[in-house]
């Protein structure tokens, strides 16, 4: 397993940190926090650094070729996605086609249920 971790941190905690945690394995080292997931991405296939991203990102053509994909059996948790916006303010064009892709590939998925 890598030494360094390129994780990002949120309200909802490191999932890679929480993946060891379940395993009753030792903290990763954090080696870079990011915000962004392409910048996690930009320093996991500028280094060795080891990360938990998705995969289909991972693949994207700007990566794939510096990326390599380790499938794992655990699975991490998920990460809730909203769109939030100001009442009475329009979204600019831009703002409303990204809503409008949004919703839609949100329709695409199948219906979760809290567990």
């Amino acid at each position: 397993m890598g030494q360094h971790a390129a994780a990002r941190r949120g309200a909802l905690g490191n999932k890679l940190s929480a993946l060891f945690e379940q395993a009753k394995l030792a903290p990763p080292r954090i080696a870079a926090t990011t915000e962004a997931v392409f910048d996690t991405l930009h320093c996991i296939a500028s280094s060795d650094y080891i990360g938990l991203e998705p995969a289909s990102l991972a693949g994207h053509p700007f990566f794939r070729e510096h990326v390599e994909i380790v499938p794992i059996a655990e699975r991490a948790a998920r990460t809730p996605v909203c769109l939030v916006r100001r009442a009475g303010v329009p979204l600019t064009p831009a703002a409303q086609e990204l809503a409008t892709m949004a919703v839609s590939f949100a329709r695409m998925l199948p219906a979760q249920r809290d567990a």
